[in-house]
């Protein structure tokens, strides 16, 4: 409730609604990039903080301010790029994919599949930059095409809300940075 006070507080300020996260956003945003969960974050937005476990974990005050907020801006320079991008056809196969798509960001960003929450709050936001992004969805459109071809009775939709198609992403990402690492050695 606090949160919902400080948003609408903000409004009422005259913030610029590019400048507030709402507490939906925040924690699809967290639950993605921190929580490698886009999937839930994808399926469930509305629901997704109406259990306390999952809000404690989410909104943490333990946890590091500037690691929520690098989540928060993550996905919106991710979506940002996404918007301007001039590719329809891959446009129209990630629309239910743009948190998967802040979640590859990160780990593109770190060049590793598992990232901490606490090393988020290290990310430099002016490298989370177009080049990024263009590798990130050029991985996600080709991981979406492979998927589909091995599960081609699924649809988009229902790919973006499964725990699967986020594991075979993260499996990816990993035999990814370990290709990656073996080639310098």
């Amino acid at each position: 409730m606090k949160l919902l006070l400080q948003e609408v507080y903000y409004k009422n300020q005259g913030k610029p609604a590019t400048k507030i996260f709402s507490i939906q956003l925040t924690a699809q945003s967290v639950q993605s990039i921190a929580y490698n969960d886009p999937h839930t974050a994808r399926s469930r937005p509305t629901s997704l903080l109406k259990k306390e476990s999952n809000y404690k974990k989410v909104f943490d005050p333990k946890k590091s301010f500037k690691s929520i907020l690098n989540c928060c801006l993550i996905y919106k320079k991710g979506h940002g790029f996404w918007l301007k991008y001039d590719d329809p056809a891959v446009k129209n196969k990630t629309s239910n994919f743009k948190l998967h798509l802040a979640m590859i960001l990160s780990k593109e960003y770190f060049k590793k599949s598992n990232v901490s929450f606490k090393e988020v709050e290290t990310v430099d936001m002016d490298l989370i930059n177009e080049d990024l992004f263009d590798v990130a969805i050029t991985f996600l459109n080709k991981e979406i095409d492979d998927y589909l071809l091995n599960n081609h009775e699924t649809n988009l939709i229902n790919i973006a809300k499964n725990k699967v198609f986020t594991d075979y992403l993260l499996e990816r990402l990993k035999n990814k940075y370990q290709t990656n690492i073996l080639s310098l050695l």
